[in-house]
């Protein structure tokens, strides 16, 4: 047996990306070897520094009212940044670096064909409220509440690649054969097929365990009472207003820093702001808005924490619509854009130009692949060739909600570029719960997202929304097909060599720029400011929001120390 001071498929796929410079953590021993097993033996470290006490006000810049507590109903990153703080999985990741960590799990085994996975629980570890020891049977309840089809769980696909979890999720069987119970602290998992991305899936801060009892007590009112086993214990959720965590004593991590955590629902930009300035809150996520403003004050600069986020902002395009399918078109609409003065004067240098789909965060990302260039002539040749012309244009409508970076005010800002390539185009404003529901359904000519959903794998990052519903679990909006995509993706989730694994990912997503599978824009660039006073906030490449609660602190005339 090999062991790892830490854990990685291959070779380490993860980048630290901070304020502009990358740097790839420390490479580790070797190549996973098909005929071994590995183990990864981890603790925690201490910061003998850091003071205990205070309350952490943090304002959620995203969305409206938060509907939900559970990380498997509610859809948005609110909901997981506060899921984090109550919940742990088996596995979890480094935020800076993205490399997997234990959690729950402390140690555990891959077998030699990448399909069975062994993991070996703490021991003592307890959930929150009282609710008594996780066991590896509170795992296998919490796997199966994501795929229990009666629950309304909207990421069953994270698991749907275990033995049996397609018969389960159908109703057809009532148990799921790739999840085995070794012992009270053992758990097994066996995927259907070789899988070497598995450990990233099963790390997702969607997956944290919950207890049976609190569930079928509170029922679906369980979303409001969200009980797990992580740093902190719920305290409050004011609808509409806050919700309240404390420090959870016996957290098997060790007692977080913070006595509390305030999470704020506060998501217009101009209150936000207002609050950080007058010392009411300890860190705000920065608006296209005021992040000039911020980038030049004096105060505040070195405080503004940035990086290249796992989100890629597009036009997606219904390519099950015959007009879509000339990919004549679309290139031409790839090439009416200026990306660079939209990013520059519209979103005020808060993003990177898009070369692709996998952003600049992703060890995926190929730096010497070309993105359209803005190039109306060539456009407008495409056009011509496609029988489009300024007195036949092209007519479409983009769907778009009122999201400032990527919404309607993007919309109207493509319109004239596209508009000089022969499309003509109306913008129509829905709330993101149409929009979203209008894209699952197919229902829509165009809409303007932000995709990717932060996937720290690449392979995954791609499949979510290109490949086939085999292969990805879930059906991509686009419509997006090509059999030689999705025959890289297969490949790629079955190459153990990081190095080989990456070359099909760059292929993947190479066809998709020469297929001009979507209308590319810009990658997120996520950007906060924090108080003088606050400590541990980190550069988290999947959401700037996902933070590790437990190991943030405040300077002691801040903390109550």
């Amino acid at each position: 047996m090999v062991r790892f001071s830490r854990f990685s498929l291959g070779k380490n796929e993860y980048r630290k990306v901070c304020k502009g410079k990358e740097r790839r953590p420390m490479q580790l021993f070797g190549i996973m070897l098909f005929a071994l097993s590995l183990v990864w033996v981890g603790g925690f470290a201490a910061d003998n520094q850091s003071e205990y006490g205070g309350t952490l006000a943090f304002p959620l810049g995203y969305g409206g009212t938060i509907e939900t507590l559970d990380p498997i109903i509610g859809s948005d990153s609110t909901v997981v940044t506060i899921a984090d703080a109550l919940g742990d999985g088996l596995l979890r990741y480094d935020l800076e670096t993205l490399e997997i960590e234990p959690a729950i799990a402390e140690s555990w085994e891959i077998g030699p064909n990448y399909k069975v996975y062994t993991f070996h629980l703490r021991h003592g570890v307890q959930f929150g409220k009282g609710y008594g020891e996780v066991t590896a049977s509170d795992f296998e309840y919490t796997f199966e509440r994501v795929l229990s089809f009666e629950n309304p769980s909207r990421f069953p696909h994270l698991l749907l690649s275990l033995e049996g979890a397609k018969d389960f999720y159908n109703g057809k069987v009532d148990h799921i054969e790739g999840i085995k119970i070794l012992g009270k602290y053992t758990l097994q998992l066996t995927t259907e097929n070789p899988d070497v991305i598995f450990m990233t899936t099963i790390a997702s801060n969607r997956l944290c365990v919950v207890p049976k009892a609190a569930v079928e007590k509170w029922g679906p009112a369980f979303g409001s009472h969200l009980v797990s086993a992580g740093p902190f214990e719920l305290v409050e959720w004011v609808r509409g207003s806050k919700v309240e965590v404390k420090a959870f004593d016996k957290y098997y991590g060790g007692r977080p820093y913070l006595d509390n955590i305030e999470f704020l629902v506060m998501p217009e930009s101009a209150s936000r702001d207002a609050a950080f300035r007058a010392g009411a809150v300890d860190i705000s996520m920065l608006s296209t808005a005021v992040y000039t403003n911020y980038k030049e004050d004096p105060q505040y600069k070195d405080l503004i924490i940035e990086v290249p986020e796992l989100w890629t902002r597009v036009l997606t395009l219904n390519l099950r619509e015959e007009k879509w399918q000339d990919v004549r078109v679309r290139q031409a609409a790839n090439y009416a854009i200026d990306r660079e003065t939209l990013n520059k004067y519209f979103l005020m240098d808060k993003a990177y130009v898009a070369t692709s789909f996998l952003p600049k965060s992703s060890p995926g990302f190929d730096p010497n692949l070309k993105p359209y260039e803005y190039n109306l002539i060539k456009a407008r040749e495409l056009m011509e060739a496609a029988g489009y012309s300024k007195d036949h244009p092209f007519e479409f409508t983009i769907m778009a909600c009122s999201d400032p970076a990527w919404g309607i005010a993007g919309g109207i800002a493509l319109k004239p570029y596209l508009e000089a390539a022969y499309f003509k185009l109306k913008t129509v404003l829905v709330d993101s719960s149409t929009m979203w529901a209008s894209a699952a359904a197919g229902d829509f000519d165009t809409y303007l997202n932000s995709a990717g959903l932060a996937k720290v794998s690449p392979v995954d990052f791609l499949s979510e929304v290109f490949a086939s519903t085999e292969l990805s679990g879930r059906e991509n909006s686009a419509g997006y097909s090509s059999s030689e995509f999705d025959e890289y993706i297969k490949a790629a989730r079955q190459e153990p060599d990081f190095e080989k694994r990456m070359v099909l990912v760059r292929k993947a997503d190479a066809l998709i720029l020469s297929d001009a599978a979507m209308v590319f824009w810009n990658y997120s660039k996520a950007a906060a400011v924090h108080q003088a006073w606050v400590h541990g906030f980190v550069a988290s490449p999947q959401d700037m929001i996902y933070q590790p609660w437990d190991k943030i602190w405040l300077d002691p005339e801040h903390s109550g120390a």
